[in-house]
């Protein structure tokens, strides 16, 4: 839960959630258009809005994706007809049946992930798009995340990014992009990069953020670890492009304090060569001897992450997160 809100705030805005869900369902009704990413999680969150669970026990959020979006059609219209209990079926039918999903032809995925406290933070959102080169989905994704920084807390928002979509994403579709970025496109598909970030977060928390942070490594295929609590580290290495993306989507997110610390880029010929500079068989959340701290604070033995960054090599990172030289701790000796 974030600062300054409390469980009634929560359970408020988690209701908010599940109406949108419910109208997002009236309005994509066709197999596969409206998938959650786990179907179990609207009946958690109920069972904590009816009082069944506590928030402690809370851990799943509401996610989904969104693969059918009809192009020239304002789905807002839509959203407002549902809000004031107007009965829109009979237009819905009309608007599946007439409305031509040029979009779907190219294969977009829109993937919604909704914190708790949405809509007074920001949705974690972002676009799979495959026809698309790997510069003009960055742009197009960018784009997207300003947008959604722009709207107005504290309403539903997510059929205005859904008709902001319909209404942008033509303009990457059919290649208006520059011809510096169709260049590098062509660029990376004969030189591939390896590429390793170190991220410091003033802390790590959330057990949503944490799951999210596991997925998006395993799914781009990078290796690291993360570190929870305060402060919070995570390191990522692999393809640049899915390191980029990785920290997009981080990015996307609500935190007090995140910035990148050190990016390393190297030139590789195959994903052979790539693989041989990753200093992490997997990606998994380490655990340094964590200790309880006020509040919900999780701290770490700073003296065992020294010695497991100095084991790698990396000896070098922990004053440049911390401002002073790394000490061993005696149980690592």
């Amino acid at each position: 839960m974030e600062e300054g809100k409390s469980e009634c705030d929560i359970r408020e805005m988690l209701e908010m959630q599940v109406s949108e869900v419910e109208m997002l369902t009236s309005m994509f009704p066709g197999s596969g258009e409206f998938v959650l990413d786990d179907p179990l999680s609207i009946a958690e969150v109920e069972a904590y809005i009816n009082g069944e669970i506590q928030y402690d026990n809370l851990s799943s959020r509401i996610g989904f994706s969104l693969h059918q979006m009809c192009h020239g059609v304002s789905i807002y219209y839509f959203v407002r007809q549902v809000a004031i209990n107007v009965d829109c079926q009979c237009i819905l039918h009309t608007f599946k049946d007439t409305c031509m999903p040029a979009m779907f032809q190219h294969g977009i995925e829109m993937v919604c992930r909704l914190p708790h406290e949405y809509p007074s933070v920001p949705p974690v959102v972002f676009l799979r798009i495959p026809s698309l080169s790997r510069a003009q989905q960055k742009e197009l994704g960018e784009d997207l995340q300003a947008m959604v920084k722009s709207m107005d807390s504290d309403q539903l928002y997510i059929g205005s990014i859904i008709e902001w979509v319909q209404e942008n994403a033509n303009t990457y579709l059919s290649g208006k992009t520059t011809d510096s970025n169709v260049k590098e496109e062509t660029n990376k598909k004969t030189v591939s990069s390896f590429s390793r970030l170190w991220i410091y977060s003033h802390h790590i928390y959330s057990k949503i953020k944490r799951k999210d942070i596991l997925e998006f490594s395993d799914e781009l295929n990078l290796t690291g670890f993360c570190m929870p609590g305060k402060p919070g580290m995570v390191v990522v290495e692999g393809a640049s492009d899915n390191v980029e993306e990785f920290w997009q989507r981080l990015r996307s997110m609500q935190w007090k304090h995140l910035t990148m610390k050190e990016k390393e880029d190297i030139p590789v010929d195959g994903q052979e060569a790539l693989n041989s500079l990753r200093k992490f068989p997997n990606f998994k959340e380490m655990n340094f001897d964590a200790r309880a701290g006020k509040g919900r604070g999780i701290h770490m033995d700073l003296g065992l992450l020294c010695q497991f960054l100095q084991e790698r090599g990396f000896g070098h990172i922990f004053k440049m997160y911390f401002g002073v030289d790394g000490k061993v701790s005696e149980d690592g000796q």
